[in-house]
């Protein structure tokens, strides 16, 4: 499906939501020196229909939070939708790829190790300082 396909079938309107949402000012997540707003709102669950606009007007999920940036006079982050089906890597990627190929992914249970607390640590400490 294209992505002009995909967002002609997410016409469900966002409008009547919008009003639930409040914005937060905080430190740029992207080291730019303006001030950040996340405009965001918790819910307990959307239809599917309502989550697919939000998605396609470029919001963002985190669990049951959606947001976006609402940052005045700043737009340099800007969300975008890919399309798996529709992806096609560049020389880039293809390289990164080919280079990383050794890498291997397994599924385990779930366990809590000393090196994983401490890489747990090292991101929040990296994501959230202070």
């Amino acid at each position: 499906m294209s992505a002009r396909k995909f967002h002609a079938q997410q016409n469900v309107s966002i409008e009547e939501y919008l009003k639930y949402f409040y914005d937060i000012p905080a430190e740029c997540p992207y080291g730019m020196a303006e001030t950040a707003v996340y405009r965001q709102q918790q819910f307990g669950g959307l239809p599917d229909s309502v989550l697919g606009s939000f998605l396609a007007a470029g919001f963002r999920r985190n669990g049951n939070t959606l947001y976006t940036m609402n940052c005045p006079g700043c737009r340099k982050c800007t969300p975008i939708r890919v399309i798996p089906s529709e992806f096609v890597p560049n020389r880039n990627q293809k390289r990164v790829w080919k280079r990383n190929s050794d890498i291997v992914v397994t599924l385990g249970s779930l366990t809590i190790t000393e090196e994983k607390l401490a890489l747990c640590g090292e991101f929040l400490g990296e994501r959230f300082p202070g």
